[in-house]
């Protein structure tokens, strides 16, 4: 007799944390969509570098996407569908860090998830943390990686001081994969504030992490320059919130300090 289906409702990742081991047989994600678009970000080595790379056999389709429909369809004119390992016109080897174009859907989910989560391997008191970089006003060319001196494992209170030095007052939450469990010891976003509410969080968040982990070739794309974000805003409840969220923040630090 078959045991009856269930449906867990939740956070992936938190849902993740109570199956028993070995119990999945099949992984559906959204987003990204695997094997849906291509963001244009792939750099090529050797063969002719005038070469376009672009794969006639498959079509026009576009190499970046926006949600705009009438945007999409004027970039499916313009570009083609490249290669997605080697050119077969020139023999350029293509090299692209970039989620949802892998050959099958187990790389898929291993590049996006399994890589941050094998670097955790169960730990509890840490969380893994990617890197990133920007691109602006939709046009994903434009990106480029924001290295900085965090990008290597550091103790939680060691990697705020280091950022300090760097890093503005914003922090860019989509690289960290926090334990449910250390989630909890933190406790909720403080919805009182309006502008960089991330930074004291995650000040108060890696006051209670032992270590951040440092996991390379995994990379956020971060979008900036779009007309009305939050973190443009100049009102005095913004910069009332800001220097809020700062002065949390450091009190935090010194605690642990």
């Amino acid at each position: 007799m078959m045991e009856p289906s269930r449906i867990l409702i939740g956070d992936t990742i938190e849902m993740m944390g109570t199956l028993p081991e070995k119990c999945v047989q099949c992984c559906v994600t959204s987003p990204p969509y695997w094997g849906l678009r291509d963001y244009g970000t792939a750099k090529w080595e050797g063969g002719d570098g005038a070469c376009d790379h672009v794969d006639a056999r498959r079509g026009k389709t576009s190499t970046y996407k926006t949600s705009d429909e009438k945007r999409a369809e004027a970039a499916a004119a313009l570009f083609g569908t490249q290669y997605r390992d080697k050119c077969g016109k020139c023999g350029a080897v293509r090299i692209d860090k970039q989620i949802g174009l892998e050959e099958t859907p187990e790389q898929f989910v291993a590049k996006m998830v399994e890589k941050q989560v094998g670097r955790l391997a169960g730990r509890q008191d840490a969380v893994a943390m990617s890197e990133w970089g920007r691109f602006y006003n939709d046009d994903i060319k434009t990106f480029r990686p924001n290295p900085q001196s965090v990008w290597r494992d550091m103790g939680g209170v060691d990697w705020l001081v280091e950022a300090s030095k760097t890093v503005s007052g914003m922090m860019q939450a989509g690289m960290f994969l926090i334990p449910k469990s250390l989630a909890e010891k933190a406790g909720p976003w403080n919805e009182e504030l309006t502008l960089i509410d991330d930074f004291e969080y995650f000040c108060r968040l890696f006051c209670e992490a032992k270590e951040v982990l440092f996991v390379p070739e995994t990379t956020l794309y971060y979008r900036s320059g779009m007309w009305g974000s939050l973190s443009a805003r100049k009102s005095r409840e913004a910069r009332v919130s800001e220097c809020e969220s700062i002065l949390l923040g450091v009190g935090h630090i010194s605690k642990k300090r």
